[in-house]
C-alpha cells in the first residue's frame, strides 16, 4: 500500500510541474512586454519544471537508447533520439540559450505541446495502459 502511495505522489508530482510549465509558457506567449530581468526569473524556473516534466520520457527513451542496438532496430533507436531532442526539457533548455523576445513566442507553442503529450505517456504509464 505504501509503495503505490509513493507513485501516486511522483505522478502527482510529474503533473503538476507539467501543469505550471505549461501555464507559465502560456503566460510567456501572451505577455511580450515582460522585462528581461522577469524573463530570466521565468526561464530559471522553467528549467527545473521542464526536467521534472521529462522525466519519466526521458528515462524511457533513454534505456531504448542504450539497449537497443542501432543495428538491429535503427527506425526505434532514431525516433528515441527525436523524442529526447524534442522534450520538453530540451526545448526549454534551447529557449534559454537563445533568449529572443520572438524566440520566447514561437518556442512557447511547441513547448505547450509537447508538455501535454509528456504529461498524457507519463499518466498512461503510471496506469499501465
Amino acid at each position: 500500500m505504501m509503495e503505490r502511495t509513493s507513485q501516486n505522489i511522483k505522478i502527482i508530482l510529474i503533473l503538476l510541474s507539467g501543469l505550471i510549465l505549461i501555464c507559465l509558457n502560456i503566460y510567456t506567449f501572451v505577455k511580450s512586454d515582460i522585462p528581461h530581468e522577469h524573463r530570466n526569473y521565468i526561464l530559471y524556473t522553467e528549467i527545473p519544471l521542464s526536467f521534472i516534466a521529462s522525466y519519466v520520457i526521458l528515462l524511457f527513451m533513454s534505456y531504448i537508447i542504450i539497449y537497443n542496438n542501432i543495428l538491429k532496430d535503427p527506425f526505434g533507436f532514431f525516433v528515441a533520439l527525436l523524442v529526447i531532442v524534442s522534450s520538453p526539457f530540451s526545448l526549454t533548455i534551447v529557449k534559454s540559450v537563445i533568449q529572443n523576445k520572438e524566440s520566447d513566442k514561437y518556442l512557447s507553442i511547441p513547448i505547450i505541446i509537447i508538455t501535454f503529450c509528456t504529461m498524457f505517456f507519463t499518466f498512461m504509464a503510471a496506469n499501465g495502459k
